[in-house]
């Protein structure tokens, strides 16, 4: 699949240059579907904008990883995709995630997509939303895939949309927080802790005093002037 991913992004390259109302300053994929940005990172002196990516289907079907470097912000350079649905933890989609450098490395933690066979709705039933993880490489590709978190990881209570990792250190702690979704369509953000980047525990969860939408994604925790700020999305809020 990486192989053909990247075959027709050379296939229709040129065609693509040479439209006149395509975007310079701003990213977009050379061709296919774009969403969300994902593992935003700057390693030694790189900036690494990842992407999710769907260059043969423009509505997005399967989602990979696009890949795009930058050192000054205004001229950017287009990578090989590394980060196809490929791998039996992630073959129908690698879903969002994030990025968190740590002694000179840069881990990655993403979310992988894996619909079972039969007949399932996919939101209570039938869907795997694992964590996934890797790293960069010094010549700009990714190392192997492997899996942290699966279904049963997650407490009972939670439905099959748990997504969106992003990772954090605190008084040489690791945590994770994830959006989530409940049976009872509440949603909510679940942390977990770690020592190594390698090994998570559910840690507890953080929740509105009264509902506040059906499912949080893409949180972000993090300090600020002494102060803990949550950011996340949330689904099902009247506008």
């Amino acid at each position: 699949m990486k192989s053909t991913w990247n075959q027709f992004e050379q296939d229709n390259i040129e065609t693509v240059s040479c439209d006149p109302w395509r975007l310079t300053y701003h990213l977009m994929p050379p061709v296919g579907w774009l969403n969300d940005p994902n593992g935003l990172c700057e390693h030694k002196g790189t900036t690494h904008i990842f992407y999710q990516y769907s260059p043969l289907d423009a509505n997005g079907a399967k989602k990979g990883w696009g890949h795009y470097t930058t050192t000054d912000w205004k001229t950017f350079s287009r990578c090989p995709i590394e980060l196809v649905p490929d791998q039996e933890i992630d073959r129908d989609g690698v879903y969002s995630g994030s990025a968190f450098e740590k002694d000179g490395t840069v881990h990655f933690f993403y979310t992988g997509n894996i619909k079972f066979e039969g007949e399932h709705d996919y939101i209570y039933e039938g869907r795997g939303h694992y964590v996934n993880t890797f790293t960069l490489l010094e010549d700009g590709t990714v190392s192997e895939r492997k899996n942290v978190l699966r279904n049963e990881d997650y407490p009972d209570d939670l439905s099959c949309h748990v997504r969106d990792p992003k990772v954090f250190e605190e008084d040489g702690v690791y945590y994770m927080v994830l959006g989530a979704r409940t049976k009872e369509d509440v949603g909510q953000i679940l942390v977990y802790r770690s020592d190594d980047l390698e090994a998570w525990t559910y840690h507890g969860r953080i929740q509105s005093g009264s509902a506040f939408g059906y499912m949080w994604e893409c949180p972000d925790l993090f300090e600020l002037d002494g102060q803990k700020i949550l950011m996340t999305c949330p689904q099902g809020v009247e506008q």
